[in-house]
């Protein structure tokens, strides 16, 4: 499973990369190609000038494209860390309130029903992440399902309610999550 996905990873990168390569060569050739500029006639008015866009060099090019790609691959590895870490602390969860299977945590949408079912609710609770696409309310309304869910899955941990509401903080959830998966 590991090595699928770093495969995968890795082969979206090389992909990426080559087809940014393509797009800097193919720039670099059309601005090879001469420009054959047409005098305006007497009855027309020019337009106002635009602000020069920044030019680089084809070297620069290649190297600015090589950043992104290096930049990519750090995001997608911080993502596949943290991914890695969620999965193993549901997986943690479940296995101290006894609810199965236990390998939905590592399946993306799995884990929200597995989640579900370690915190008791119905798996309608789900339609509420398509709440999600509303403009104001459904962010708000989404935070508020997540700090519900992580509520009830704190009491079924017998923590306190209070810890899984912390769980909608950013980077908070993270020690909630080690914390209710880790502690006895």
């Amino acid at each position: 499973m590991k090595k699928a996905l770093l495969f995968l990873a890795l082969a979206s990168i090389l992909c990426f990369t080559y087809v940014q390569a393509q797009t800097v060569n193919a720039q670099d050739n059309s601005a090879q190609a001469p420009v054959v500029q047409s005098q305006p006639l007497p009855a027309q008015t020019t337009a106002p000038a635009a602000t020069p866009a920044l030019i680089l060099t084809p070297g620069q090019k290649k190297v600015a494209v090589a950043v992104a790609a290096a930049a990519v691959l750090a995001i997608m590895f911080v993502v596949f860390i943290l991914y890695i870490y969620s999965s193993v602390c549901i997986m943690f969860i479940a296995k101290k309130t006894a609810k199965t299977p236990v390998w939905l945590s590592w399946i993306p949408i799995g884990n929200l029903f597995l989640l579900c079912k370690i915190a008791g609710i119905t798996y309608w609770w789900l339609l509420l992440l398509l709440v999600y696409i509303v403009p104001i309310a459904g962010p708000l309304l989404f935070l508020a399902f997540c700090g519900y869910l992580w509520y009830k899955v704190s009491l079924a941990r017998n923590k306190p309610g209070w810890v899984g509401i912390l769980g909608v903080i950013p980077l908070v959830n993270l020690i909630v999550m080690g914390y209710l998966a880790f502690s006895e």
